[in-house]
């Protein structure tokens, strides 16, 4: 079979890796770009980094063809008015903080007639063979594209399932229940539009198919690449860890979870360990959260998360998601120990007790951070047995292999 030309369109830049998202692209392109043909569109904003970003990029992918669009302010002149009227409608309607953002978002809330003009343009100039698109913001552009190409989605977080477990943790009223029913109908009627939907886990691809995606018929994780951690000697240094930025509503749930309801018992049992948080918050965020709550260290951007990472344990609190949460994958890799929720774990093969401890009960959560700080045995058995089920499962090599027979496996 000839080589395949890939056609990848995605709203995240996989560079840096500052977030799940571009870690998950980012790792199987970088082994994929080897033995297919890749090209990637991206959006590169004007006022920020990622033109910079995107030249970094080119060095470490000299053989990838990127085809930016490089957004100006009239890109968001229809955001502007749609944010408008979700503020009026909060107003009116009496929606929560953050709740309208949350249910009120849509899929395609980007596009405008110059993007997507140039998305037609760029995909009318090439035969590809396949054309993928990755994350929900961008999922509705199947509906522009009229190539004859095979069309794909990557379903990294199902928005549906996100707002579903997010709606049971709140009353909600009518109008809410309305936007929450609305977008989960056109969210499945529009992934059905693809030739085939790739859940990062079985679990989701399952939910896909049970909700009415009738071509949700594969899963393929995203791994990253291993990391010899045998020269480590872990020797715990008191620091508790937590891996997310505050653009994504999930982190920022389940840190306030966290420090409300399990840090305080943490310190009482330990008083010696500190909370150390990895990635962008706002400063009246991090000033709140300092003035509220003791020994707690925002660190931003971390270039080397080794540097954060090293002696650490990490918590993974989250109690709203969907796909494959990277911060566990990315913390095994460094050879950490894990505290996690089941929905912080969901979709992967770490066994609570013998990986990792797994609860969603504030005081068990806090009561095994306190004692395995404590207790160096457990904390190199995790150590051990992650590192293990990474290999076996999440091995960047067996996973680029996997996705490449999903692509080979649509021409038959």
């Amino acid at each position: 079979m000839k080589k395949l030309n890939i056609l990848i369109i995605s709203n995240i830049l996989p560079y840096p890796l500052n977030n799940g998202g571009a870690q998950a692209q980012f790792h199987i392109i970088d082994n994929l770009r080897q033995i297919v043909d890749i090209s990637m569109l991206v959006i590169i904003h004007k006022n920020m980094n990622t033109h910079d970003n995107l030249e970094k990029l080119k060095l470490i992918w000299p053989d990838v063809k990127f085809i930016p669009y490089y957004s100006n302010w009239r890109d968001y002149e229809f955001i502007t008015i749609i944010n408008k009227v979700k503020l009026k409608v909060q107003s009116i309607f009496g929606l929560k903080s953050g709740f309208s953002d949350v249910l009120g978002e849509m899929s395609g809330d980007f596009f405008t007639n110059n993007f997507l003009t140039f998305v037609k343009n760029n995909v009318d100039q090439i035969k590809y063979d396949i054309i993928q698109t990755e994350f929900y913001p961008f999922m509705g552009l199947i509906y522009s594209l009229e190539s004859n190409a095979k069309k794909i989605f990557i379903q990294h977080e199902i928005n549906f399932v996100k707002n579903k477990i997010f709606m049971d943790m709140h009353a909600t009223n009518t109008f809410e229940q309305y936007l929450f029913k609305r977008n989960k109908l056109i969210e499945i009627a529009t992934m059905n539009e693809y030739d085939a939907v790739i859940a990062l886990t079985e679990v989701d691809r399952l939910k896909l198919i049970e909700s009415g995606v009738a071509n949700a018929s594969y899963s393929s994780p995203a791994g990253i690449k291993f990391k010899n951690i045998e020269s480590f000697n872990f020797e715990f240094n008191n620091k508790i860890v937590f891996l997310g930025g505050y653009q994504h509503y999930p982190n920022v749930d389940a840190v306030d979870w966290y420090l409300s309801e399990i840090w305080n018992k943490i310190l009482f049992e330990n008083p010696n360990l500190e909370f150390h948080i990895v990635g962008i918050w706002p400063e009246n965020i991090q000033k709140k959260y300092r003035k509220k709550y003791p020994k707690i260290f925002f660190h931003g951007f971390v270039p080397n998360l080794s540097d954060v990472l090293k002696n650490s344990i990490v918590v993974v609190p989250l109690r709203i998601g969907s796909g494959m949460r990277m911060k566990i994958i990315e913390a095994v890799n460094y050879g950490c120990p894990v505290i996690t929720t089941s929905i912080g774990v969901e979709g992967l093969d770490f066994i609570d007790g013998i990986d990792c401890v797994i609860t969603d009960e504030p005081v068990r959560f806090a009561l095994e951070v306190a004692e395995l700080s404590l207790n160096s045995i457990r904390q190199n058995e995790y150590i051990k047995n992650s590192k293990d089920c990474f290999i076996r499962n999440y091995s960047i090599d067996k996973l680029s292999q996997k996705r490449l027979s999903i692509y080979k496996s649509l021409f038959k």
